[in-house]
């Protein structure tokens, strides 16, 4: 996945979280704490429901936190739900422009 951060895609059903198999979707994102920035969790889920109380289209997103650790859970914005959850494409500048990040 695109970007400067480490994140694994996940699949969330029934309250529960899996890693995606075979040609199963991902419909959620994982976002660590960073060792340099550990409040890069706290930051993204803040910022996020800021642009939400300004009336912005915001993801679905939570902080959670394991063994001291705290994480953002983030819904899919490029996902859409029915009896079966389908991929819609989407590029980033970086992506579209052939760029890799050092």
């Amino acid at each position: 996945m695109a970007g400067a951060q480490d994140k694994v895609t996940v699949h969330v059903k029934d309250d529960g979280i899996y890693l995606p198999i075979n040609q199963t979707p991902s419909t959620h994102i994982l976002k660590f704490e960073v060792n340099d920035f550990k409040n890069v969790p706290l930051y993204e889920v803040y910022t996020t429901w800021l642009a939400k109380a300004v009336g912005l289209n915001t993801i679905d997103i939570q902080l959670k936190e394991m063994d001291y650790t705290r994480y953002t859970l983030s819904k899919r914005y490029d996902r859409k739900e029915g009896q079966k959850i389908t991929r819609i494409h989407q590029e980033d500048f970086c992506q579209a422009l052939g760029a890799v990040s050092p």
